[in-house]
């Protein structure tokens, strides 16, 4: 069941006979005008009594930015039947000589409790790059070490140490996007494309490239809105 999107098409009067038909509806689904949303993905009701409060065969049409991943729910306990429609893109045709494999940089600070969330994590991701193999998406991985100096996971994690903002304002992870702009321009990695994680991130299972086109892959925070603070953003990146 994907619990994200906007509704473009409410259930509560939209109804379908079976899942195979509200996925049909999703795909035939036209918006009212090209400024407006499509549907992408869909969830339908297939509980004879219900779902929560909505009905039988109720089918709810959504957008959803990313559909190749929505936040899902699974179980037994769960009456919906859900399902997206989207262009893999892992099976995207690239240009001679190009790849889809991504880098993964992570910034940190060298406390304790920091340190060692990145050796959990950096051990997962090693897990996980060996698990999808030489053909996969996951490349190279870099932590971002905002300290202004070597800490002992050197030899352990792969780094590039660079500077701390003198001035935090009292907010540590201030220095995330200060230390991102400094660590490209102090390296050349061979992959296109670059995946920000957290050192908190753990990988259950091996990621692909989930970017579509030249379209980003991102989780939404909705406490983070970049448009919002577009100054701000450009007097500590650039």
């Amino acid at each position: 069941h994907t619990r994200r999107g906007d509704v473009v098409l409410w259930g509560e009067t939209h109804f379908q006979p079976t899942a195979e038909a509200c996925c049909a509806a999703c795909k035939n689904f036209k918006p009212k005008s090209p400024d407006d949303d499509g549907c992408n993905t869909w969830v339908w009701c297939a509980n004879e009594k219900g779902c929560s409060n909505q009905k039988y065969k109720s089918c709810w049409l959504k957008f959803h930015p990313h559909p190749e991943a929505p936040a899902v729910s699974r179980g037994p306990q769960v009456d919906w039947t859900s399902g997206a429609l989207y262009k893999d893109p892992s099976k995207q045709e690239l240009p001679p000589g190009k790849s889809r494999k991504f880098h993964v940089a992570v910034t940190s600070n060298d406390s304790k409790y920091v340190q060692w969330q990145m050796r959990v994590m950096y051990y997962w991701f090693k897990k996980r790059k060996a698990e999808q193999g030489p053909d996969g998406d996951m490349g190279g991985f870099t932590r971002v070490l905002h300290s202004g100096r070597p800490d002992h996971l050197m030899e352990e994690i792969p780094t590039v140490v660079v500077d701390r903002l003198q001035n935090e304002h009292g907010f540590v992870v201030l220095s995330r996007p200060n230390a991102f702009v400094q660590w490209l321009k102090k390296v050349t990695i061979e992959e296109d494309y670059v995946l920000m994680s957290e050192p908190d991130h753990l990988y259950l299972r091996p990621i692909p490239n989930l970017m579509n086109g030249d379209r980003p892959a991102a989780f939404p925070f909705f406490y983070i809105n970049p448009k919002d603070h577009v100054k701000l953003l450009k007097k500590y990146v650039g």
